[in-house]
């Protein structure tokens, strides 16, 4: 008989990240365009350039976000990005960031999560600062 290939089932939340990602991907490519297409097609003289800058925020908080903001670095697009510290994949952020010293990182300074079903605690830890957890 024939092999089966099986392949990996993907978690609610990691298809809702990998929609996310391809989401993000294409608003940033959008932002991007759309106003160079607006400028060129209005004017009759030449344009003064125009420089664009993309702001990718929330780095670290997730392995899909890290992915996201990784791809865009590659297109050799100008960013900027921020880490946020307290969330669980800002180590995989930093290495990523190593790799890519022309881009402006900042820190993303972040008091409490947002999410729902998704949390992280204080980085001094839950002990050092029970009023800041639930």
């Amino acid at each position: 008989m024939g092999h089966q290939v099986r392949l990996k089932q993907l978690s609610y939340w990691e298809k809702r990240m990998k929609y996310a990602q391809r989401i993000l991907i294409r608003f940033i490519l959008l932002i991007i365009y759309v106003p160079i297409l607006l400028n060129s097609a209005s004017r009759v003289h030449p344009p003064e350039p125009t420089y664009y800058i993309i702001r990718l925020d929330d780095m670290g908080m997730c392995h899909a976000v890290n992915s996201a903001v990784k791809q865009v670095i590659e297109t050799g697009v100008p960013v900027s990005t921020s880490v946020m510290f307290a969330c669980p994949w800002y180590q995989e952020a930093v290495e990523i960031l190593k790799e890519h010293p022309e881009v402006s990182v900042g820190i993303h300074l972040t008091l409490n999560a947002e999410w729902k079903n998704y949390r992280w605690g204080p980085v001094v830890g839950r002990e050092a600062v029970p009023s800041l957890v639930d």
